[in-house]
């Protein structure tokens, strides 16, 4: 399993480019507005390409539709801030998670490790529901005694954390 975070800070689509070389085929990327977060998704599709020399048109139009149909694409919801355009983020097509990070949101928040922070519960909910209004893979974290109510409030991705107390 390789995981890694890739950040293009220079307004280019060069992490068209990284996502190729390293043959990924989804990503996440914490959200920062959906204007941005529009420019990653499209990155990740690819496209027909005018000085392809090694396929016909027909083989390379099912190549590039094989290869954007199994494109996983999941956006972070870690801080405050892209609340406001959570629905606008959600219609976005090729996007097909959203997942949540209490732990980030909540330093974002102000509330660091306070789990039970009303904004924290009432953000949870709402991704969950807008997720499913959109027909897109809601995510989050938690503990195994949470998967219950995550998958109650709509979550299908749960990412289970093991806490262990030092002895």
């Amino acid at each position: 399993e390789l995981q890694c975070d890739i950040t293009v800070t220079d307004g280019t689509n060069s992490l068209a480019i990284y996502l190729t070389t390293l043959k990924i085929t989804g990503f996440g990327a914490p959200v920062e507005g959906a204007g941005l977060i529009r420019q990653r998704v499209d990155c990740t599709c690819y496209r027909k390409s005018s000085s392809n020399t090694y396929m016909t048109d027909s083989s390379e139009e099912l190549y590039i539709k094989a290869a954007n149909e199994q494109r996983f694409v999941m956006v972070q919801i870690e801080d405050p801030e892209p609340l406001d355009d959570l629905e606008e983020i959600a219609q976005l097509e090729g996007i097909d998670m959203i997942l949540f990070g209490p732990g980030d949101f909540s330093q974002g928040i102000g509330a660091p490790g306070q789990w039970d922070h009303p904004l924290i519960a009432e953000t949870c909910k709402r991704v969950a529901e807008v997720c499913r209004t959109h027909g897109k893979f809601a995510g989050t974290v938690g503990g195994v005694d949470d998967v219950p109510k995550l998958v109650d409030m709509g979550y299908q991705f749960i990412s289970c954390l093991l806490y262990t107390s030092p002895s």
